[in-house]
């Protein structure tokens, strides 16, 4: 696989960059993912985010081109990747949305952000040359709570434009 080259990707010691490999990468995808479970606050019971399972992946890798992701590896572990989707609004605009996530270890050192104006490069060319859009914005998902994600997104500009609650109710006793 050839590696991926961009102004936007920090130069680390030993970090490459590269689309993913198909099922070869599914279970080191899930072993990033899991990763951030805890620094990121991931409730496992939300159905506004989740923890993917090995078949998740698996199917995300078999449906989505391997142009719209990236993967960031030291060695052989991924330690960064981001995957990109659109569709068109019932307003009428189009939301290219970015989702990433950073192994814990390896945040701070620009990575994030790397990815982000990757990410953002490669959603405008393809803003760019989908003859249906007339408006569009960037649209991005940080996961967990107060996390590292939603700082950087802000520290870019973004704003937060709509909020997903969880609620849990564990006593069931006085349900009528």
């Amino acid at each position: 696989m050839t590696a991926i080259f961009s102004p936007h990707l920090p130069v680390l010691e030993g970090v490459t960059y590269r689309q993913p490999r198909g099922m070869e990468d599914a279970e080191t995808l899930v072993a990033l993912f899991e990763a951030c479970r805890e620094a990121d606050q991931i409730v496992s019971v939300s159905t506004l985010e989740s923890m993917p399972m090995l078949a998740d992946v698996q199917e995300l890798l078999q449906r989505v081109d391997p142009a719209n992701m990236l993967v960031a590896c030291a060695g052989e572990e991924i330690i960064g990747f981001v995957r990109l989707t659109w569709w068109r609004e019932d307003s009428g605009t189009w939301a290219y949305l970015h989702m990433g996530r950073v192994v814990p270890a390896w945040r701070g050192r620009g990575l994030g952000t790397g990815l982000l104006h990757w990410a953002e490069e490669r959603l405008h060319t393809l803003a760019n040359s989908n003859p249906d859009v007339e408006k569009w914005e960037y649209a991005a998902n940080p996961l967990g709570i107060n996390t590292s994600s939603t700082e950087l997104l802000q520290h870019e500009g973004y704003y937060q434009a709509w909020t997903g609650v969880i609620y849990e109710l564990s006593d069931l006793k006085n349900l009528p």
